[in-house]
């Protein structure tokens, strides 16, 4: 009687194409997700803040570009008589203002968001995979490393879709169709390219690490932790450095004390070494938010209609302190950091 042994044979015929294998992970993937009653809740409540910033759209629209005074009156009083004249008047400073009221509703607290539903998803990815030993059933067929990882990535990219880029897609579109003047999307028309970014730069910079926790370990509790202490834990060690930024800049100008009604009032008298800077680039989403404004055009606002009363303070201070190219490099280096821990712990020996 033949005896066949049961130790793991890597695949040796010939492979299904890699739209197959990654379409297969993905559904896959994508269900198991959707098992659960609590991620349901996530995903269906994510995109509430984007919905939620669709309203204030058409509350500026209504009354910015109407004849006649409307209902949202305080919005003239936000930006200020000059700032809405030029708005009426001028095509460009339209589309900086939808670009603003854009980037901020996506970026706050959408950011936030966006970090629940990544660890929601990609926690048990590949952390249940380990626990059931699947990684040998997985390489023993027509499934390459790189089919594994970028199928498990796609999960997160699909879930990320629903409650980032589409809610973000249909802000664009409802942006175009309150503009008053057909020139305007001339101006506003690469913001859905720029959307597409987005939505790969958050699969890939934020997808990339949550997936490499996972492989960490068995425990999808663990790797939930572990990527809330690192999320949380990057943004303590930046608001430190800052506070010692702050405190350096404060003890070698003792003559520097600011008020709260003279910085409200003169936005502009706040120095450079208060406001958001390089210590933002020791945060993980600070980092992702300042290459949201790059990939955006967040700055726009300010580079239109300088520092805004009464709120320019507030748009000033949500300003990354880092440039999108650094932030790009940082979260570059993190996603290679990643693939190395990816590639080390994703192997069929290395299967628990």
């Amino acid at each position: 009687m033949p005896i066949y042994p049961l130790t793991y044979r890597h695949w040796e015929g010939a492979r299904t194409g890699w739209w197959a294998r990654l379409r297969a992970f993905q559904r896959t993937g994508a269900r198991a997700v959707w098992s659960g009653w609590f991620r349901k809740a996530v995903i269906v409540f994510a995109p509430m803040p984007i919905v939620i910033w669709g309203f204030f759209v058409w509350a500026s629209a209504e009354y910015l570009f109407a004849e006649d005074e409307g209902l949202f009156n305080w919005i003239l009083d936000m930006i200020g008589k000059d700032a809405s004249k030029l708005i009426r008047t001028n095509s460009e400073a339209r589309a900086a203002f939808w670009t603003g009221w854009l980037y901020f509703g996506m970026t706050f607290p959408a950011s936030f968001f966006n970090m629940i539903v990544i660890v929601v998803v990609g926690a048990g990815l590949i952390s249940a995979d380990r626990r059931h030993n699947a990684h040998e059933i997985y390489f023993a067929r027509q499934v390459g490393w790189w089919d594994y990882v970028l199928g498990k990535l796609s999960v997160i990219g699909f879930y990320l879709g629903i409650v980032f880029f589409l809610p973000a897609a249909l802000l664009w579109l409802e942006i175009l169709l309150f503009s008053p003047h057909f020139s305007d999307v001339w101006f506003l028309i690469d913001l859905g390219p720029r959307l597409v970014l987005c939505w790969a730069a958050w699969t890939i910079f934020a997808g990339l690490p949550m997936l490499a926790i996972s492989s960490l370990s068995s425990s999808t509790v663990l790797s939930a932790f572990l990527w809330i202490l690192v999320w949380i834990g990057t943004q303590l060690l930046a608001g430190i450095m800052q506070l010692i930024r702050i405190a350096v800049y404060m003890a070698g100008h003792p003559e520097f004390r600011p008020r709260h009604r003279e910085l409200r009032a003169d936005p502009t008298m706040v120095p450079d070494a208060l406001m958001p800077g390089w210590p933002e680039g020791c945060s993980f989403e600070d980092n992702l938010v300042a290459l949201h404004h790059g990939l955006i055009g967040g700055g726009a606002v300010t580079r239109h209609f300088g520092e805004l009363p009464v709120i320019g303070l507030a748009v000033r201070q949500r300003m990354p302190g880092v440039s999108p190219w650094v932030a790009c490099a940082v979260l570059g280096v993190v996603a290679l950091a990643s693939l190395a821990i990816l590639r080390w712990r994703v192997r069929p020996e290395g299967a628990a």
